[in-house]
């Protein structure tokens, strides 16, 4: 009696252990099978990041490529990124000049030997401003879309105002009628930011009054020309074979 009595009392414990070693088990048999699904699924690896190394631009997610005829030359790119110490004239970035290679002796810079210290120094060659005060609208537009993108990266300070003085000219009522007279006056505001630290974004009336003098006695000296042409023109009677004086 007393050996079946001391079995009933030990049976809630001994029941009481199997259940708990019955968890531990189940336990152990899930851990173990999530450890072979994770051991079959492949590894999630990171996204690369997007970087660039020091002397190459930095990746933009979505952006495309310009078409490849119409290139800004990589030795006015040069200019931009020494600082912009040199005029560059708009007839560099128009869509005509962009659109074919051209030869870079235009480009090449000087050697001089430095009497004071005997050393080679090198100069920049001056870029031929020819042409840039016959820009026609259309040429001055599309140059200018290449010129802020360049001032943008390469001297982003600058670039907000440049840009006011872009769209300053862009949006003048008096831009179609006066068009040579604002194409001067940005020209002139572009050259002496090389050399003066002027604000572009605001409207040098000292610079602009002395450009309109000449604008207008220009204009003035062509009308006149073209009237003295016409006149000439009336007094003069149209030749005809019969008046030749030597029949």
């Amino acid at each position: 009696m007393c050996a079946i009595y001391s079995l009933r009392r030990q049976k809630p414990n001994f029941c009481r252990r199997m259940t708990s070693l019955s968890r531990h088990v189940s336990r152990i048999t899930i851990d173990a099978v999530c450890n072979i699904q994770q051991a079959t699924q492949p590894l999630a690896i990171p996204a690369p990041l997007l970087r660039s190394p020091s002397k190459r631009p930095s990746r933009i997610p979505g952006a495309f490529a310009a078409g490849a005829g119409f290139l800004v030359p990589d030795a006015i790119r040069n200019k931009f990124r020494n600082g912009w110490t040199l005029h560059i004239p708009l007839t560099y970035l128009t869509n005509k000049y962009c659109a074919y290679k051209k030869s870079a002796t235009v480009f090449h810079d000087s050697l001089s030997i430095d009497e004071a210290s005997g050393q080679i120094v090198t100069t920049s060659k001056p870029l031929s401003d020819a042409g840039e005060l016959d820009l026609t609208f259309e040429e001055w537009h599309q140059a200018w879309r290449r010129l802020l993108p360049l001032i943008r990266e390469f001297l982003p300070g600058d670039y907000d105002t440049w840009n006011s003085h872009f769209l300053t000219i862009r949006d003048k009522e008096t831009l179609t009628d006066c068009w040579r007279l604002w194409l001067a006056y940005d020209t002139e505001i572009r050259c002496r930011s090389v050399y003066e630290g002027i604000d572009p974004a605001m409207h040098h009336i000292s610079v602009w009054n002395d450009l309109e003098i000449r604008y207008m006695e220009d204009k003035i000296a062509h009308q006149f020309r073209c009237e003295l042409a016409d006149l000439q023109t009336q007094i003069s009677p149209p030749w005809s074979p019969s008046q030749n004086p030597h029949t």
